[in-house]
C-alpha cells in the first residue's frame, strides 16, 4: 500500500472474511471476535492491529461473541488498536505515535 511511503512504517492489509455469518457478508460490524483471532493467530503482525470501532457493541466494549479487545488482543498475541472512520485521524495517528 501506499502507507508503506512513510518512513519507518509498514503496513500489510489483512483481509477478515466472515465466517460466522457467511463469507458473502462483508459489513465489518457483523465480524465475531473468533472470526478476527482465527485468521490472525497465524500471522506475523507486527506491532499493532488497527480494525475499525465498529467490531465493537454500542458500548464499545465487546464483540458480537461476547470478547474484549483484550481477548483478542491476548489470543493474537499484539495488540489491537481501534480507529474510527476517518482515514485520516488512523494515519495521523499512525505516524504520530
Amino acid at each position: 500500500p501506499i502507507l508503506n511511503q512513510i518512513k519507518n512504517l509498514n503496513v500489510s492489509l489483512l483481509p477478515i472474511v466472515n465466517n460466522f455469518y457467511g463469507t458473502s457478508v462483508t459489513v465489518t460490524g457483523l465480524l465475531t471476535g473468533t472470526d478476527i483471532i482465527t485468521q490472525l493467530a497465524s500471522e506475523n503482525l507486527g506491532d499493532a492491529v488497527w480494525m475499525s470501532h465498529r467490531i465493537l457493541n454500542d458500548e464499545g466494549t465487546l464483540t458480537l461473541d461476547n470478547l474484549t479487545l483484550d481477548d483478542i488482543s491476548n489470543a493474537i498475541d499484539c495488540p489491537l488498536q481501534l480507529s474510527n472512520d476517518s482515514f485520516l485521524k488512523l494515519l495521523n495517528n499512525l505516524t504520530h505515535a
